[in-house]
C-alpha cells in the first residue's frame, strides 16, 4: 500500500502556488505600488509553471529536468526581488535573469548533469538552500521588517525549508536512487 503519491502532491502543491498567485495578483492590482505582491504573483506562477513542467513532460527527461530547475529558479530570484522590494531595497534584474541563466549554462557545460537526474536533484536542492536562506536574511534585514509580529515565525519556516532542502541534498547524493531504463 503506498501511503504518498507523488503526483497528488504535485497537484496539490501547483494549486496551492496559483491560489497564492491569485491573492497576490488581487493585492497588487489594487495598489500598484505594492511592488513586492507583484513579484510574489509573478513567482507563484513561476514555480507552478516548474512543477508542471516536470508533470507534463515527465521526471526523466533530460529537457524537462533544465526547463523546470531554471525556471524553478527564476521563482526564487522572483522571490527574493520580492523580499527586497518588501524591505524596500533596490530589485536586481540582472539577478532575476543570472540565476536561471546561470543554471543553464550549467547543463550545458556538463552533461553529467543532465544524464543522471540525481545530479540535477542535487543541485537544485543547493540552489534552493542557498536562496531560501538569502530569502530569510533579507526578509529579516528589511527596513522595519525585524518588527513585524509574523517576521521572525516566517524566516523560522524559511530556515526550516532551506533545512529540508540541504538534507534532501545530502540524502541525494549519499544514496542516489537507481536510474531505470537510462532515466
Amino acid at each position: 500500500m503506498d501511503f504518498i503519491s507523488v503526483p497528488t502532491i504535485m497537484i496539490c502543491i501547483i494549486i496551492a502556488m496559483a491560489s497564492i498567485a491569485l491573492a497576490m495578483t488581487v493585492i497588487w492590482r489594487n495598489d500598484r505600488k505594492e511592488t513586492a505582491a507583484g513579484l510574489w504573483a509573478l513567482s507563484f506562477v513561476v514555480g507552478a509553471a516548474s512543477g508542471l513542467t516536470v508533470a507534463v513532460m515527465g521526471a526523466g527527461s533530460e529537457a524537462a529536468l533544465i526547463v523546470a530547475t531554471c525556471i524553478n529558479a527564476l521563482s526564487f530570484a522572483l522571490s527574493w526581488s520580492a523580499f527586497r522590494a518588501f524591505g524596500k531595497r533596490d530589485v536586481w534584474p540582472s539577478f532575476i535573469i543570472g540565476i536561471p541563466a546561470a543554471l543553464l549554462l550549467l547543463h550545458l557545460m556538463f552533461p553529467a548533469l543532465r544524464q543522471d537526474p540525481n545530479n540535477t536533484i542535487v543541485l537544485q536542492s543547493a540552489v534552493v538552500t542557498i536562496m531560501t536562506i538569502l530569502n530569510a536574511y533579507t526578509l529579516y534585514t528589511g527596513e522595519g521588517n525585524s518588527e513585524l509580529s509574523m517576521t521572525k515565525l516566517l524566516v523560522g519556516f524559511l530556515f526550516l525549508h532551506a533545512l529540508f532542502h540541504a538534507a534532501n541534498m545530502i540524502v541525494t547524493y549519499t544514496h542516489p536512487a537507481s536510474i531505470v531504463e537510462g532515466r
